[in-house]
């Protein structure tokens, strides 16, 4: 893998003026995210976010970034300049050595000041890689689809687009509390509770008569899995044993 991560981000382009507050959060969410694996830094450029893949840590980044709220998709790519001959260079790099029977290109120009239109964009790569591999162009369902992002200060090519969870990233809706039972109804509330936005603290009542070892491996294993999707969590167990046999003592049990 070389080039760079190319992230595009889900539901933050609606935001109109407060766009810029969320795209932070996202690029912030994303370096905490990744910190472990890789020195680079991602950035926001022309409405996407860019970081500098590194072939010793992509699969690691690639990993991590599928766990991050608020990216739609995200793509290793190369980068070309802004010219036609060094588009179709690196175009046919990008696919260079995979096998494949049938293609298409699919080009998108943020960039209105490049010469050439998308269709245009399209026909000229797609006859070159034509001409160098002998490959038939077919727009339904091809073996490969090579994609063109023709942005501000360069161009991106790939051929994969890997889905992120969408959304909107982790602190942007403010701090929630949530309570993990130990069934499968509170862990995924939490989990759709920071897709939406939220930072979630987790909080455990347990009668600690009752309160196995077993239980509570598995109250922590819930919150260390969660709290990958938002850079660590805060879970906090509450004894209510004492609670209990108050109750017992003083209500009827009918």
């Amino acid at each position: 893998m070389v080039g760079v991560f190319l992230i595009h981000y889900s539901e933050i382009g609606l935001k109109g003026q407060n766009r810029p507050l969320f795209e932070k959060k996202l690029v912030e969410n994303i370096n905490k995210a990744i910190k472990r694996y890789t020195q680079k830094k991602a950035k926001r450029r022309y409405g996407m976010i860019v970081l500098e893949a590194e072939e010793k840590s992509a699969e690691y980044v690639a990993e991590k970034l599928s766990k991050v709220p608020g990216i739609k998709y995200f793509a290793v790519a190369n980068v070309a300049e802004l010219d036609i001959e060094n588009i179709k260079k690196v175009a046919l790099e990008v696919i260079s050595g995979m096998e494949f029977e049938t293609f298409k290109v699919q080009t998108v120009r943020a960039n209105k000041a490049f010469p050439l239109t998308s269709m245009d964009v399209n026909r000229v790569v797609g006859e070159h890689v034509i001409k160098h591999t002998g490959k038939k162009v077919r727009m339904k369902d091809p073996d490969v689809t090579i994609f063109i992002e023709i942005c501000e200060k360069e161009a991106y090519i790939y051929t994969e687009k890997i889905h992120g969870l969408g959304g909107l990233p982790v602190s942007v809706s403010g701090k929630v509390v949530a309570l993990l039972s130990g069934g499968i109804d509170s862990p995924v509330a939490s989990f759709l509770l920071m897709k939406r936005g939220c930072k979630v603290v987790l909080v455990h009542f347990f009668n600690e008569t009752l309160h196995s070892a077993g239980v509570r491996k598995k109250i922590e294993e819930l919150a260390r899995k969660l709290g990958e999707y938002q850079n660590g969590i805060k879970l906090y167990m509450v004894s209510f044993g004492d609670v209990q046999r108050e109750i017992i003592k003083h209500v009827p049990s009918s």
